[in-house]
């Protein structure tokens, strides 16, 4: 249990696990900001709304942004006040799983509102189109 709270030697900075942990997060940070400036692009606007997926944005995003700077500080085998020793490495892949999790939970009922959404949309474009006046 040491590792999690020592300052990381340039063989720890650069294992492996904290490399990945540097991709997974800096792929996810990317992959939040893409998706939050088009929440209605494929492949979730068929299957979520705009204000869920902007939602799931925000939580990933947060969570992935913060473990992209403890990555960062890491690898660059800087610690300053203590930001780059493992614990920080540990508490951002908790939290990551937590929000999935917990975001994966919420996805259902927003799926069925999207379904609900589009068959109320299909029943009016129907409506309005058998109400459309005869010149």
């Amino acid at each position: 249990m040491d590792w999690l709270f020592a300052r990381p030697t340039p063989e720890e900075a650069n294992h492996w696990l904290a490399l990945l942990s540097l991709i997974v997060f800096a792929i996810g940070t990317i992959a939040c900001i893409i998706l939050a400036t088009r929440p209605d692009a494929p492949p979730f606007s068929s299957r979520y709304t705009q204000a869920f997926v902007s939602t799931v944005c925000i939580y990933v995003g947060w969570v992935c942004g913060l473990g992209l700077f403890f990555g960062i500080l890491r690898f660059l085998q800087i610690d300053p006040a203590t930001l780059g020793r493992g614990i920080w490495i540990l508490l951002s892949w908790i939290a990551l799983i937590v929000v999935v999790v917990w975001l994966g939970k919420q996805a259902p009922a927003d799926h069925q509102l999207r379904v609900e959404n589009d068959a109320r949309l299909q029943t009016r474009r129907v409506g309005k189109a058998s109400e459309k006046p005869k010149h």
